[in-house]
């Protein structure tokens, strides 16, 4: 049996462009975002779908973000996490890697390495060929380590651009968590380029139904600062902003990460910047930091209806906001879920694929 190979490209990093500086938790490097995160649960999810029974390994660059994406994609693959440097990114000068290996439950191995150079300042070409040295080494018979078996027929590398741009020249421009299945050595790209519909179209948008749509919007906080997820931060922690609990309404989509939500396996929806699900006070205005958490289903004309079945109002002021209430009237609106990678997908289509991530 042929063995299948695929590069992923890490999640999202919280010190890319336009967001907000990472928190300073310690650690060298940024982690990941909430959208980092769910983006490779999502990936994960969809590996697990696509090789089935198949065992696998799954190798990461040492850089802190790769290892946050592949964590999940080995859990999901009951698969072993190796680290290996010859897959770290390039920089035309950099200190030598740090390779942080936590204290957890999941096992995390060093190769050997593949690549046993230090990773100093070096040119694009030599970078060319770290990796794909380190692709041919991973991927060889003559490779003496455990994931050369024949026995374990699938492949996952976790790695950067600069990795996708010398492995598979043609997506070294897909975005993050794609998928790339890749064969042979030197590698040939296969029919996988460019796939990041895992979590695209589980990324959502909730649009009224306007002649010029408005769309509901976290209010930020405080712009400058984000902080770890979870209360204490450690190596698997990720980064959210500091937002307040208010959710509006606006006819712009300039502020993307204020806008966009992931909907869960049970039906909540949780903004991908904070990491919290859309919830009610006990007055009934939606929040991201409510008592309530709020459940989400396809009312009778397809529009959005939370698990009481009551509809949506928007109060108009200085801030508008949103509430829930029994029965329809002139301040009620109508809402869709309107996916990041497909436009007008349904929420029952939504659901389904949540459902069958779940079952995954």
């Amino acid at each position: 049996m042929s063995r299948r190979i695929f590069i992923v490209r890490h999640g999202e990093r919280s010190d890319g462009p336009g967001l907000p500086p990472p928190p300073e938790d310690g650690f060298p490097e940024a982690p990941l975002t909430v959208a980092g995160l769910f983006q490779a649960r999502c990936t994960a999810a969809a590996l697990k779908t696509l090789l089935g029974p198949l065992s696998a390994a799954v190798v990461s660059s040492p850089a802190r973000r790769c290892l946050q994406t592949a964590r999940p994609i080995a859990e999901a693959l009951q698969a072993a996490l190796y680290v290996e440097p010859g897959l770290a990114d390039w920089s035309e000068t950099r200190l030598p890697v740090q390779v942080p290996l936590p204290e957890l439950g999941l096992e995390v191995r060093h190769l050997g390495p593949v690549w046993a150079e230090p990773l100093e300042e070096e040119t694009w070409e030599m970078a060319v060929r770290r990796y794909r040295e380190t692709y041919a080494g991973l991927t060889s018979h003559l490779c003496l380590v455990s994931i050369s078996d024949p026995a374990v027929p699938a492949l996952v590398l976790c790695s950067h651009q600069a990795a996708l741009e010398a492995l598979a020249p043609a997506s070294w421009t897909q975005g993050h968590c794609a998928v790339t299945e890749l064969s042979g050595i030197p590698p040939v790209p296969g029919s996988l380029l460019h796939d990041c519909s895992a979590w695209r179209l589980r990324f959502v948008f909730v649009a009224s139904r306007e002649p010029r749509p408005r769309y509901w919007r976290a209010k930020l906080g405080t712009p400058t600062r984000t902080r770890p997820l979870e209360s204490h931060g450690d190596f698997w922690t990720v980064a959210v902003a500091q937002l307040q609990a208010h959710l509006t309404v606006t006819s712009s989509k300039r502020e993307r990460p204020l806008l966009l939500f992931f909907l869960d396996v049970t039906g909540e929806l949780i903004h991908l910047s904070c990491g919290l699900a859309v919830s009610a006070n006990e007055a009934g205005e939606l929040t991201l930091a409510g008592a309530q958490r709020l459940r989400w289903f396809s009312g009778p004309g397809g529009e959005l209806l939370n698990e009481k079945g009551v509809h949506l109002a928007v109060r108009n002021g200085e801030m508008p906001t949103l509430w829930m209430k029994e029965g329809s009237s002139d301040d009620s609106m109508a809402f869709d879920l309107l996916p990041l990678g497909k436009a007008g997908l349904g929420l029952g289509a939504l659901a389904d694929a949540a459902k069958k991530d779940s079952a995954s």
